[in-house]
């Protein structure tokens, strides 16, 4: 395997555009690096092209509003990513390396970005209570009500041989099953547990109850009513997923080392300020007249995708204009309608 840098890439899928006429690319990595599609993402718009494409990640805080938003604008449509059994306990156990918080925010960014989202879901994990799918479900259905996810799947668990649980399986209290090696290939290892409930019922609720919340039914019926055994109420949080929707993008802080790219409309100065093109409508935006001039300034040097312009390079601009710390325009809502309209931090 050998990994190709973003001008590689772009370059192949120029070839494969030419070749087979076909604009349409799925890149199927187990999990695509957010740097590679940043810079992907820059290669493509810098080249003028227009590619449709989606891909598997991970939903990390790297995923920020910005990056997003920029991956959009490059052709992203879709990403699918696991969120496995959204249940801290479970994600620790499997080692996922994303917090059920941190992967909430990235689904919130690309939902605002426009981009459609998969999740990947399991049940059946070693030690996995029945609690704890009734509150897998619980998180499952607070997404789909806040329309985090387009769609998504529920996987039966299953144990493989390079695995951590598939080479310590007592340690995550289970029983290898004996049995004969495959003449062809041995992957899936079979198990016994001491599960305390019926598995199948649980997995037919937890299907039947997802194949609702797709087509945006159910979405207010208690969780432990979708199976068909008794099943304790759910003990998550009702505002799980609402309380991250509400934190700030991490785009938003002050970052001197990231990039700033412009990838709005046209831009205007006026007497009382600029005003942006836009697919809606011009955006008018009254500054002062040194802010005008700095935000001409910078949107001239981020439209440029072959050149790498810093905020900290931008707060050196600013300081050459305005006696004002750049800190101030920074954190105003003027700065944040210049977001609003193309100006990223990534």
């Amino acid at each position: 395997y050998d990994a190709l840098d973003a001008v590689e890439a772009v370059d192949r899928m120029e070839q494969a555009a030419r070749q087979s006429g076909s604009r349409g690319f799925h890149f199927t990595d187990e999990a695509a690096p957010p740097r590679l599609l940043r810079d992907m993402s820059l290669e493509i718009l810098r080249r003028g092209l227009r590619f449709a494409w989606w891909g598997n990640i991970r939903f990390e805080k790297a995923f920020t509003g910005d990056l997003c938003q920029l991956m959009a604008a490059a052709g992203c449509v879709a990403v699918s990513g696991g969120l496995e059994a959204p249940v801290p306990r479970l994600l620790e156990m499997v080692g996922k390396g994303v917090g059920l918080e941190e992967a909430i925010i990235a689904l919130r960014n690309f939902y605002h970005a426009g981009i459609m989202t998969h999740g990947y879901l399991m049940y059946g994990l070693p030690t996995e209570s029945l609690q704890e799918s009734v509150d897998s479900l619980e998180a499952l259905r607070q997404m789909f009500r806040a329309e985090l996810l387009t769609s998504a799947y529920w996987h039966r668990y299953a144990m493989t041989v390079h695995s951590p649980m598939g080479l310590e399986p007592e340690r995550f209290g289970v029983r290898r099953k004996s049995g004969g090696q495959n003449p062809l290939a041995n992957n899936e290892i079979y198990f016994a547990e001491d599960r305390r409930y019926n598995i199948n019922i649980i997995g037919e609720g937890l299907r039947t109850a997802l194949a609702g919340y797709m087509a945006g039914e159910g979405l207010e019926r208690a969780v432990h009513k979708w199976f068909e055994c008794k099943a304790p109420a759910t003990s998550v949080e009702p505002t799980l997923v609402t309380d991250q929707l509400i934190k700030p993008d991490r785009a938003r802080l002050l970052n001197p080392e990231a990039r700033l790219v412009w990838i709005g409309g046209h831009i205007e100065r006026t007497g009382e300020g600029i005003v942006i093109g836009a697919l809606d409508g011009d955006k008018t935006i009254a500054l002062k007249a040194e802010d005008a001039d700095f935000v001409m300034k910078t949107v001239h040097l981020c439209s440029d995708l072959s050149r790498h312009t810093t905020m900290a390079q931008a707060a050196e601009l600013y300081a050459g204009l305005s006696e004002e710390p750049f800190s101030t325009l920074f954190h105003s809502k003027k700065w944040d309608r210049l977001r609003s309209c193309g100006l990223l931090q990534i």
